[in-house]
């Protein structure tokens, strides 16, 4: 929805408005619609707006409330009409169309506990003017970001990163070039890749005034987990309604709204609940929600098509489909993707465009498929984790593996093998888990000063199904995968929006048996669900046990990012920039011009980039221009 910023200063110092606007300007990306500020003493906030709800100047930000609230807000509250009914009758009166105000109103009545009555996403700031207090909150799952520092009595807070790269000198964090070096930068801790800048954990507050600084976690899984039916039949039906609900409040838009479709069963899921107008309309319904999207990649991924055109040769539908080509390269669009990702990762292509093109044809909002496969068991490694969990019992195991053998291509025996192995490094050498897989790959590649840096060992002693799904959920998969398309989306003003991770669907995946997720299929529940009730997706796609999605395969990726690799490694202040890397046998290396190469020196090529970014203040070199495609 937008992006927010703030600086409060403890010591009663004044704000510079100049910093403030630099600080906020940089996240002008994420709000191009407008920009709004409110600076009194040692309180600055400030705003850059999407606009999407209540279209009219009403709704700029930062927001006053009954004269002694102020917030700058990022996300959505997708039943704020339903809570607005609910404070009218507490005699609240509204000024505008807005979820912003409801959140006012809701502080006022209900302070921190409103955020239990809250179903959504958001990253929020809220200042009491008159207790001269700063309250932070984020949402349950992470889905929208939230980064602060707190140093010298000095607090700031963003959306991203890239925004403390534009504070004043004496203040601006440089880069940990401990956390550089791993190639992999964690996403789920507090931890960030500039020195004394943290995020907020999901499901945390922050208060801070004159004499506290408070963070505290507010939400809790384990505390909303139930019973469930033991019919199979009820329990389809209740996550078919809940996943129902849960689109019906994310298609709440007063602007156009359109899927992402990558061909995969999550997403071509979504597209068949609004293809065969399951939705109930409400008065806060987007006119126009019928619109996907789909990227794919020249000559790869036949299947989507096929479901593209499909969809296609429906009525009241838009379908919008690009093939990208590898003369669609583009050195500084790359270079700026790396800037706008803040993280170490693999190339994200494929979405970058998919979003480039939707903000190309003016829409804000994108309804995306993320979030079921760490609720459901959707990826390999929790194949293995079935497969690890009976090993000792033939029969599962044989059930599982005879199963699984598309997704492998090995036979049982070859699957038990694998798996012994898998079962000596986890429980006797307990080495489930390394912070970086190519520190362990490649070596060589790193210089002689490298093995003076120690790095954490993590173990995942989780070999249950559903505690491995819920640190997946918590600190795993899910946090990384959330923070990146946050970035990837906003990058072009587009929100991105999360169905699967509605909190009542969470709290029931949770609830559900192991074998309601892995056993003759992975994702168990979801595919016989749909399989049931909706009636244009595919069968290949409830019934597969391969996954389908945005990724290229590899001669694709190597043509694509084999120059932009070997171009930056060339350059004269690459040795300089990154001290920890072997430059010479890492030119040797890519002379293999093969995946596994291409892809591990373009993590070296990002940290290249982001070193540069972060060690260089105010550079709006990487601004993004308008998106045309």
């Amino acid at each position: 929805m937008c992006g927010i910023s703030g600086i409060f200063y403890l010591d009663d110092k004044k704000i510079d408005k100049e910093e403030l606007q630099r600080f906020n300007e940089s996240l002008e990306h994420r709000g191009p619609d407008g920009k709004g500020y409110f600076i009194s003493k040692n309180i600055g906030l400030g705003h850059q707006r999407l606009t999407i709800l209540d279209l009219t100047n009403k709704g700029s930000q930062p927001m006053k409330f009954l004269d002694r609230y102020l917030i700058t807000y990022n996300g959505e509250i997708y039943n704020f009409s339903e809570l607005r009914e609910e404070l009218k009758n507490k005699s609240y009166k509204f000024n505008t169309d807005t979820d912003t105000e409801v959140i006012l109103a809701a502080y006022a009545e209900w302070g921190e506990e409103m955020l239990n009555k809250f179903n959504g996403m958001w990253a929020f700031a809220i200042y009491d003017l008159k207790l001269n207090q700063l309250f932070l909150s984020r949402d349950r799952f992470g889905i929208k970001p939230l980064y602060y520092m707190f140093k010298n009595n000095e607090f700031y807070f963003a959306s991203e990163l890239k925004a403390f790269a534009f504070l004043n000198n004496k203040i601006r964090p440089s880069i940990k070039e401990e956390k550089l070096v791993l190639l992999e930068i964690p996403t789920h801790t507090e931890e960030t890749i500039l020195k004394d800048v943290k995020s907020l954990e999901p499901g945390n507050n922050i208060f801070i005034n004159k004499n506290n600084f408070i963070k505290k976690k507010w939400w809790h899984l384990e505390h909303h987990i139930y019973s469930l039916s033991n019919n199979y039949e009820k329990i389809q039906e209740d996550f078919y309604n809940i996943l129902l609900s849960s689109l019906k409040l994310v298609l709440t838009s007063d602007t156009d709204v359109c899927f992402s479709l990558s061909g995969g069963l999550d997403s071509t899921a979504m597209s068949s609940f609004v293809r065969e107008n399951k939705i109930i309309k409400y008065d806060k319904t987007s006119k126009n929600y019928k619109n996907f999207f789909n990227i794919n990649y020249e000559n790869e991924n036949l299947f989507v098509n096929q479901i593209v055109e499909n969809i296609r040769s429906e009525k009241d539908v838009n379908v919008f489909q690009k093939t990208l080509k590898n003369n669609d390269f583009n050195f500084d669009e790359t270079v700026k993707d790396i800037i706008y990702m803040e993280n170490i990762a693999e190339p994200a292509t494929g979405p970058f465009n998919l979003y480039k093109f939707m903000k190309s044809k003016n829409f804000k909002v994108s309804i995306d498929g993320h979030g079921l496969d760490e609720l459901f068991g959707g990826y390999g490694d929790y194949i293995d984790l079935v497969l690890l969990s009976n090993l000792f019992n033939p029969i599962n195991f044989n059930k599982v593996s005879s199963n699984y053998s598309t997704v492998y291509n090995k036979s049982i025996l070859q699957n038990y093998y694998r798996i012994c192995k898998l079962f000596i490094k986890t429980f006797i050498l307990k080495k489930s888990y390394q912070p970086s897989f190519l520190i362990n790959t490649k070596p060589e590649l790193f210089t002689e000063n490298f093995e003076t840096i120690t790095f954490p060992f993590q173990t995942k002693s989780m070999h249950d199904l559903n505690t491995r799904l819920k640190y997946d959920v918590g600190s795993g998969y899910l946090p990384s995968m959330l923070s990146k398309f946050d970035k990837i989306s906003m990058s072009y003003g587009v929100e991105s929006r999360v169905p699967y991770l509605d909190w009542r669907l969470v709290s029931f995946a949770f609830s559900c048996k192991n074998e309601y997720k892995v056993l003759e299929k992975n994702k168990k529940l979801p595919r016989d669900a749909f399989q049931k009730y909706l009636k244009t997706i595919p069968k290949v796609l409830t019934q597969s046990k391969k996954k389908y999605g945005f990724a290229p395969r590899h001669k694709w990726f190597v043509d694509f990012y084999g120059n932009f690799v070997k171009e930056t490694i060339n350059n004269n202040d690459f040795a300089n920039v990154l001290s920890f890397c072997n430059v010479k046998k890492l030119k040797l290396y890519i002379k293999e011009n093969n995946y596994p190469a291409i892809k591990n020196a373009y993590r070296f090529c990002q940290a290249y980039y982001l070193k540069k970014f972060f060690n260089k203040p105010y550079s709006y070199k990487y601004k993004r221009d308008k998106a045309t495609i």
